[in-house]
């Protein structure tokens, strides 16, 4: 789904759900995004789990992202609390309206995500049984898709399904090439459950030598790996994390033609940067053994 303060996006229907689509003005050499996940953000102000009080970090990543000027923000799914009411979403709306107001915002839906509900908070007129809500941003010479992996409100683990692969070769092989970034909640190997058609996902994207990344979240951590010369990237999570260890945080994204500036930026003050370049040529569409760095 794709919020915008300028341009509303295009909204089309296709056998698996509803697209929206936003072209924005050419991003020349780099495109700066906010990429956050998990922002769990409940109806109550005060919730808290784990220690941690979900709003509050998101409310504090907001005016990072507001300071760091990025063209555009994505949240890649679990925008609410457990059960995905109608007040989670109602709050994460008045929470994340700056960032509505200055830039597009892309929201995925995560599993414990309710797509009639998030449509609604929207503002978009509500459609019973909507299907995957997926988004298309081309901000050439680069592209951001944004897939819907979630099984059904009440399963934890993920799975993207033929038509949703079928409908994103389709666009992989009919428009013209661009620098692609994909996203979708669930990774393929998780702590909890994850994606279980992310092989087919990556030997898709594989076969495609634009797509240079995929996104993901749902583990609450950052976590960088390869597959068939595809960067993995596992966003931390906005709103609480399963280790005390761990920090919530959010990445500043700089895309460019030959690769990716990353910089995570925790709920501690730090910093820290992660260069990643991107494959060349096609690969064979083989998975082959990640290389995990923290």
């Amino acid at each position: 789904m794709i919020l915008s303060p300028d341009e509303p996006p295009r909204i089309a229907e296709t056998k698996a759900g509803l697209c929206f689509s936003l072209r924005l003005d050419g991003a020349g050499d780099c495109a700066r995004w906010a990429w956050l996940a998990d922002t769990h953000v409940a109806g109550d102000a005060q919730a808290k789990v784990r220690g941690q009080y979900p709003l509050r970090q998101l409310q504090r990543i907001v005016a990072e992202v507001l300071a760091a000027h990025p063209q555009g923000a994505l949240v890649n799914g679990d925008i609410a609390w457990y059960e995905g009411g109608r007040a989670d979403y109602e709050r994460f709306a008045l929470a994340a309206a700056p960032i509505r107001a200055a830039m597009p915002l892309v929201l995925g839906v995560g599993n414990h995500d309710r797509r009639e509900r998030m449509l609604e908070a929207a503002g978009y007129p509500t459609r019973r049984g909507p299907g995957r809500l997926t988004a298309v941003v081309d901000q050439p010479p680069f592209r951001f898709i944004v897939l819907d992996s979630q099984i059904g409100p009440e399963e934890v683990g993920g799975m993207l399904g033929a038509a949703q692969l079928a409908w994103l070769n389709g666009i992989l092989a009919e428009r013209e090439p661009a620098a692609t970034v994909l996203f979708a909640h669930h990774p393929g190997v998780s702590a909890s459950k994850g994606c279980a058609d992310f092989d087919a996902l990556v030997d898709l994207a594989a076969a495609h030598a634009q797509v240079k990344a995929i996104v993901t979240g749902h583990d609450h951590e950052f976590l960088l790996s390869q597959a068939a010369g595809i960067h993995l990237i596992a966003l931390p999570a906005a709103g609480f994390t399963f280790r005390p260890e761990v920090p919530t945080a959010w990445v500043e994204a700089a895309v460019n033609r030959e690769g990716a500036l990353l910089k995570l930026r925790d709920s501690g003050g730090k910093l820290s940067e992660h260069a990643l370049a991107w494959r060349r040529n096609a690969y064979r569409q083989v998975l082959i053994p990640a290389a995990v760095s923290k």
